[in-house]
């Protein structure tokens, strides 16, 4: 599932409405991977669906492909 959010809404915000929205089609997910920009209790209170975030390596510079995002 995907949103297109306006630039001046915080990605934590949006997710929010997002998990929401995605019960009702999978009901079954009970668990996503995501950057940091998701970290914090409103997101992860929003459903049942457990956030797992996933962190780059330390030291790491730049763009790198993180695993399960």
């Amino acid at each position: 599932m995907a949103a297109v959010l306006p630039a001046d809404l915080q990605d934590s915000h949006g997710a929010i409405a997002l998990r929401r929205a995605s019960r009702g089609l999978f009901p079954f997910l009970a668990h996503c991977f995501a950057d940091r920009a998701y970290r914090g209790e409103r997101v992860g209170a929003a459903t049942t669906i457990t956030v797992d975030i996933v962190e780059p390596k330390e030291g790491q510079k730049g763009f790198a492909v993180q695993p399960r995002r």
